[in-house]
């Protein structure tokens, strides 16, 4: 009975916004036409009514999850068990053909963003220092691109054109294989189904920030995964923000690429060149690594 009046309440406050932007609205198309009022102002009320509109975005959302859950308390019949000796996880670990032809021994593990932590501050801080004691020159091309022989002969990458052996190149297939599925792959993935998904609905709703091209998008605090694209009125673009409050799944999955990517960028580094001698933090010289 709780939870109905929680739902009629939310219903009643989705109704008020909905109302409320559109005044906005109307009032905004007014003001941008009265010669008085400055354009910085008109923007940002048209960022106002954006936020607001995602905001009943967020309440619809909530809406249909609490919906979900009567259906769910006011059923009779329990939901099937897992199967035995699995979590659910495994189809999204299965081996994919981006990663090529496997070797003997080699790893094809798919990882999966959704189901790797987040690293502590100590270990990235460790990776950062890491890659900044690399070539600063270094780049992903050939890793990207390039087959395993590439990537060997590359000086830049292997700096002494030292010979790896069977279980080191077994290694290196992995590794590489790694950086692309969460530099490129991972990436696309994400947005085809978490960002896509997304963009009719809340077009509909309105909720987007509206920004002349030549100014740019706005720097907003905390904004990682974004979506642009033409707006109706010429010479204004559409910004479509993900909040990690409002996705946390997909920015715990942006969080993963970028954190896993450097970690194996950083590492297939250290395999074909040994281990990275970080400067001390006393700021005296320490000896260059290999």
């Amino acid at each position: 009975m709780r939870l109905a009046w929680v739902t009629v309440v939310l219903a009643v406050l989705n109704v008020f916004l909905l109302a409320a932007n559109g005044i906005l609205l109307c009032s905004l198309d007014r003001l941008a036409a009265a010669p008085s009022l400055p354009s910085p102002e008109v923007a940002s009320l048209r960022r106002m009514c954006a936020e607001l509109a995602s905001e009943r975005v967020r309440l619809a959302d909530k809406l249909r999850l609490l919906d979900k859950l009567i259906a769910r308390l006011r059923a009779t019949t329990s939901s099937p068990a897992a199967p035995a000796g699995g979590t659910g996880n495994e189809m999204r670990c299965a081996a994919d053909p981006a990663f090529g032809e496997a070797s003997p021994g080699q790893d094809t593990t798919r990882p999966d963003p959704l189901a790797i932590p987040v690293m502590t501050k100590e270990k990235l801080s460790l990776l950062r220092a890491k890659r900044s004691a690399m070539p600063p020159y270094l780049d992903d091309a050939v890793l990207l691109r390039g087959d395993i022989e590439s990537i060997v002969r590359d000086r830049r990458w292997n700096r002494e054109g030292r010979k790896l052996n069977p279980d080191e190149r077994t290694r290196l297939a992995e590794l590489v294989s790694q950086y692309r599925y969460f530099r490129t792959i991972s990436p696309l993935e994400r947005f085809r189904n978490g960002v896509q998904p997304e963009l009719d609905r809340l077009r509909e709703a309105g909720a987007y920030i509206e920004y002349p091209l030549e100014e740019g998008p706005p720097e907003l605090d905390g904004l990682r995964i974004s979506h642009a694209e033409p707006s109706d009125r010429p010479g204004f673009m559409r910004l479509y923000c993900f909040y990690p409050e409002d996705y946390p799944d997909l920015n715990h999955q942006e969080q993963v690429e970028r954190e896993r990517s450097l970690e194996r960028f950083v590492q297939i580094y250290e395999l074909l060149n040994g281990p990275l001698r970080i400067p001390p933090q006393d700021g005296t010289a320490a000896p260059e690594s290999r």
